[in-house]
């Protein structure tokens, strides 16, 4: 591996061993040290490489949609995505899709760590997922 200069700009690659993070995040196990959680955070501001809208979906139709785009996320090496489901105000129920994406991420082999993201990619109304 070729060393960089200490005035070159490091790439997102050599910030972060991509093999022990998702080795150490398959087991569960937390990064303890700065570095770790730098690796952490450095993944969750990252841009998305994709993303799905289910608006206007019924359930069944957003479940197995939502299953298809993680596992083509994980089949193209996407490193994030983000999943807008819509707040469910118009929806007498609630929010329905919140639920069912929840509940698919849970228990897909391909979805990691997710959460809400800013105002400016949706807030409440999306999740963004890591891929494993």
């Amino acid at each position: 591996m070729k060393k960089k200069k200490a005035n070159e700009k490091k790439s997102f690659a050599d910030l972060i061993d991509e093999d022990l993070f998702w080795r150490a995040y398959d087991k569960g196990e937390e990064y303890g040290d700065e570095r770790g959680q730098e690796r952490r955070m450095s993944l969750q501001r990252m841009a998305p490489d994709a993303e799905i809208d289910l608006h206007g979906r019924r359930a069944e139709e957003a479940e197995r949609l939502l299953g298809e785009f993680l596992r083509t996320a994980h089949r193209r090496g996407w490193r994030k995505v983000l999943v807008i489901h819509g707040k469910g105000s118009h929806s007498s129920d609630g929010p329905i899709l919140k639920k069912i994406c929840r509940r698919v991420l849970e228990s897909s082999p391909y979805a990691g760590k997710s959460g809400t993201p800013g105002r400016e990619l949706g807030g409440s109304g999306a999740t963004w997922v890591l891929i494993k």
